[in-house]
Order: structure tokens, then C-alpha cells, then sequence
């Protein structure tokens, strides 16, 4: 499976590990992932939950740096509510936080970075940590977000997907 959007490519890294499309968005089952071809990144931003529970049942990688974790990943913290810190400025719902409770209902989740182009994994870092949940919308900017175009992104996606 691919889908392609502005020219970009993203495609199924094994036909064992494909996300389902259903009626609530891109549902990750822990295994399944997506590689997206390299990208220029500047800010990302995910709308997405959790299926896991009360806490992340590992570290549960929601997006991906495919050459390391350590370059820009977005995670879940193992045994706990809230997101691995691998970087500052993640917010959750435009909130400087890393609490991800109640893990079932829907957030936005977003981070700038420095990092230069690169492979993404979504769902998984390297076919590794897979995502148990949704993800419904991923928006990827080839630049840092002025604060007002932030707070209406997050108001659009409030009001659209009922965060």
C-alpha cells in the first residue's frame, strides 16, 4: 500500500504490517508501519490516541527518525501516561507537556526540530516499538510555526476532530 500527498511517497515497508483504514482514521496495531521518504522537517504535527490501557505498555514510537530514535521520535514512555522526552518542545494539544492521559482520547501532539531531511517511520521506529493505537491526521511543515499560526492549527484541529 502508498499513498502519495504534495509529491512526498509514503509506503508500506512489508505487506504483514499494514495499518488498517477504518471509519476512526489509521489504526496501528503495535506492528504495523508506514516509511515515509525523506522529508524535509521542521515542525510535526499528529492527531492520535492510544489503545494501550492506563500507561504504554512499552516504548511505544509513534513517529521516527528511521536512522535512530535519538535523531527525532515521538514515543511512548514505557509503564506510565506520558511521552518519552528524546527532545524538548513537544507539546500535547499545544500544551508544553508530556502527559498523554487518558490514552484512548484523541490529542494533537506536536514538536519542532533542527533535523536535516530524513526517512520517517510512522507507527514504529524501524519496524521496532510499534504504535498501538489511531493516527488520524499527520501534518509535517518544512518550517518552525509562528505561535498565532499554532494556536489556529490547534483550534482547527480541536474543533475537527473534537479534542
Amino acid at each position: 500500500t502508498s499513498y502519495i500527498d504534495r509529491g512526498v511517497s509514503m509506503v508500506q515497508a512489508t505487506a504483514s504490517a499494514q495499518p488498517i483504514i477504518d471509519a476512526i482514521g489509521l489504526k496501528f496495531d503495535g506492528i504495523d508501519f508506514m516509511n515515509l521518504g525523506i522529508v524535509p522537517i521542521r515542525e510535526i504535527w499528529l492527531v492520535c490516541n492510544s489503545l494501550d490501557g492506563a500507561v504504554f505498555d512499552f516504548y511505544d514510537t509513534i513517529v521516527s527518525a528511521t536512522s535512530s530514535p535519538d535523531n527525532f521520535s515521538i514515543q511512548g514512555n514505557n509503564t506510565i501516561s506520558a511521552l518519552l522526552a528524546y527532545f524538548s518542545g513537544i507539546k500535547v494539544n499545544n500544551v508544553n507537556t508530556l502527559e498523554f492521559a487518558i490514552l484512548s482520547n484523541f490529542k494533537s501532539i506536536s514538536q519542532t526540530t533542527a533535523f536535516s531531511p530524513t526517512p520517517l517511520d510512522i507507527g514504529s521506529w524501524n519496524g521496532l516499538f510499534g504504535w498501538n493505537g489511531y493516527i488520524k491526521r499527520i501534518l509535517i511543515f518544512d518550517e518552525i510555526l509562528s505561535e498565532s499560526r499554532r494556536m489556529t492549527l490547534q483550534e482547527y484541529l480541536a474543533y475537527t476532530y473534537t479534542l
